[in-house]
């Protein structure tokens, strides 16, 4: 079956994430990552802006990574 099913939208992954915290124990609230050209994106703490459906992110080398969500 794989795991798409468990794709979500970068805004939604986020608002699932702040409800769990402060109501979840901190080891067992997940990560957040995006899979990218560069490597993994921790999102928790590497979006640096969004406009639109366009988020600026931060690579684990330093690099500025320009994402556009698509629907899904």
């Amino acid at each position: 079956m794989g795991t798409s099913h468990f794709r979500t939208s970068i805004t939604k992954g986020i608002e699932i994430l702040k409800g769990l915290r402060g109501y979840t124990s901190g080891m067992c609230v997940p990560h957040l990552i995006l899979d990218s050209q560069y490597g993994k994106i921790d999102l928790s703490d590497n979006v640096i802006s969004k406009e639109n459906n366009v988020y600026e992110l931060r690579t684990y080398t330093g690099k500025i990574l320009r994402y556009e969500e698509t629907s899904i």
